[in-house]
């Protein structure tokens, strides 16, 4: 029990070797945050070429302190929104790109189990993911709630490391038509290696603007505890 509880744990270590031997999985991990980089330097570029313009057109018997403090002060807040919002915007851009990312991942694993793709099994896999998706929100909600019960916020602790979980096992679970009661399973009969994957990157997420650099390693991480606890993992 500890030891496939610490397994979960290191989980994270794991993963980051499998991405770092492997060229497309390192690229894919980086690409979302190179085109965040790419959409704030061009965004950015642009407000700041406004704000000169603005300084410059300031009436000439303004300060020219004045004019310098204006100029540093709308600077500060640009990079204090940047720096606010960089990690989520990360997230969103890395949508598109975290199914391809897990299934190049289950490439390198030799999971070749994946059901034939037809248009009825797309529209189903659309259905289970939405519907995982409002369940991981739901009760993301729920636990933020009673976290500020003592004692009760043990449990909602526990909860909320085995939601993280949940949500990225989704990704090969959902491609094998597991359903959320499969996924629920799934956890229940690997409860300690699912906590602690769930557990270190509650605490990694806690780190400042990480979680969007973090969650290609979710990802990867979520593919592999799957692979591994399936027997699929060669």
């Amino acid at each position: 029990m500890i030891r496939r509880f610490f397994s979960g744990v290191f989980i994270p270590f794991r993963a980051l070797k499998l991405i770092v031997s492997h060229f497309d999985l390192f690229f894919l991990s980086l690409l979302p945050a190179l085109l965040t980089t790419a959409i704030y330097t061009l965004l950015f570029s642009k407000v700041h070429r406004l704000i000169v313009d603005f300084q410059n057109s300031m009436a000439t018997n303004i300060p020219e302190f004045m004019k310098s403090a204006f100029f540093g002060l709308t600077h500060l807040i640009l990079g204090l929104v940047a720096a606010i919002t960089f990690s989520f915007v990360v997230t969103l851009v890395a949508v598109p790109f975290n199914d391809f990312l897990a299934r190049q991942t289950e490439k390198k694993l030799k999971m070749n189990d994946l059901p034939k793709a037809t248009w009825t099994l797309t529209l189903r896999l659309i259905w289970i993911d939405a519907a995982k998706t409002a369940l991981a929100g739901g009760l993301g909600f729920l636990f933020l709630i009673f976290s500020w019960i003592p004692i009760i916020n043990i449990l909602t602790g526990i909860g909320s490391c085995l939601l993280i979980t949940f949500q990225y096992l989704t990704y090969p679970q959902t491609r094998r038509l597991e359903t959320m009661g499969d996924a629920f399973t799934f956890i229940v009969s690997n409860f300690a290696p699912c906590l602690g994957m769930g557990l270190s990157f509650f605490l990694l997420f806690q780190i400042p603007f990480s979680s969007g650099f973090l969650l290609p390693f979710a990802v990867v991480s979520g593919t592999l505890l799957y692979s591994e606890r399936v027997g699929r993992y060669t």
